[in-house]
């Protein structure tokens, strides 16, 4: 049975008071958050490589849900992909910006590249 708080009461409800595929979506809301913090990427780009396929891993959770309507599961299996997509996209971003940072001062001064 499901207890409703009262929208005036002052009472925060934790993560862990939450059935368990609203606790999954609360978390999976708050890496998105922290996915989304422009200085957490900068300060820390395997943190935020490592949420973002958290996200996706909450997501497919939700997609197989049972107590989830169809529609909600097929969306959070879309949702699941996109984010394995970004998180190949900050990987990818990551490695670049580790080459950069590793690369000689000649080859990063001004020394043309390459591109084949």
């Amino acid at each position: 049975m499901r207890t409703e708080v009262p929208s005036d009461s002052s009472e925060a409800i934790e993560e862990y008071e939450l059935p368990c595929s609203e606790a999954v979506l609360a978390g999976t809301l708050a890496l998105m958050t922290a996915y989304s913090q422009s200085l957490q990427a900068e300060r820390d780009p395997a943190q935020r490589l490592a949420i973002s396929l958290r996200v996706a891993h909450n997501l497919e959770r939700l997609g197989a849900q049972p107590a989830l309507s169809e529609p909600f599961r097929a969306l959070s299996g879309r949702l699941a992909t996109l984010w394995r997509q970004m998180a190949r996209c900050t990987a990818d971003a990551r490695a670049d910006c580790l080459e950069e940072h590793a690369a000689p001062p000649a080859a990063a001064g001004g020394a043309h590249r390459l591109l084949h």
